[in-house]
């Protein structure tokens, strides 16, 4: 709520607190959320290494978030190969966003052998 200010105002500090306290209660969704704060340094100092350990963790607990965004900064990055690896497992958990990404891998051929079948 407090990450987009739905139903309440906008507030990074807040959002950090609960999502925090998620994480250590084990929410993979939290972890994945948390991960883009020390991604990108919203209200934390920028550490991208401690970003990919929750994107990851929370991927391994099941939520397709962590690993879309690993897939999408490997993405950025043109680490092809991580964010293809990233990416299939975003997408075998059902997330059309990194479905539409692979269909990029695979149309250009990034990681892969260029297929239009399978973009």
């Amino acid at each position: 709520m407090y990450v987009e200010g739905r139903g309440v105002s906008q507030n990074p500090t807040e959002a950090y607190k609960w999502l925090k306290a998620a994480t250590r209660r084990g929410s993979a969704y939290a972890k994945a959320c948390l991960a883009q704060f020390y991604w990108i340094g919203i209200h934390v100092a920028v550490d991208k290494p401690k970003a990919k350990r929750l994107a990851r963790e929370a991927g391994k607990a099941g939520h397709m978030l962590g690993y879309w965004r690993l897939g999408l900064w490997y993405y950025e990055a043109e680490r092809y190969t991580l964010s293809f690896k990233y990416l299939t497992l975003a997408a075998e958990m059902g997330s059309p966003k990194a479905q539409a990404y692979l269909a990029y891998h695979y149309e250009k051929g990034l990681a892969c052998s260029q297929d239009d079948q399978q973009a």
